[in-house]
């Protein structure tokens, strides 16, 4: 039997890279899972989802949050990502 490949999830993601102890590792991390998502178009929210609770980085998540992330109605501020 083989094993079937499943796209890391967000939660994995967040998990892997709460115990990466290098950045590159993280970086890395964070850039194959966009990778992974980069064709998926079916995977979009219907109602577009803010991470941040203050208006000002909500603001913020629509000018600055990446496009791969943006795609697919999820909207992250530079603060978000800084803290990942």
């Amino acid at each position: 039997m083989g094993t079937r490949y499943e796209p890391m999830t967000l939660v994995a993601l967040g998990r892997r890279l709460a115990v990466a102890d290098d950045e590159q590792v993280r970086w890395k991390l964070l850039w194959e899972f966009l990778e992974e998502y980069r064709w998926v178009n079916s995977r979009v929210l219907k109602r577009a989802w803010f991470p941040a609770e203050l208006a000002i980085h909500r603001a913020d998540a629509l000018v600055w949050a990446p496009a791969a992330f943006r795609k697919h109605g999820v909207y992250l501020s530079v603060h978000d990502l800084a803290t990942a």
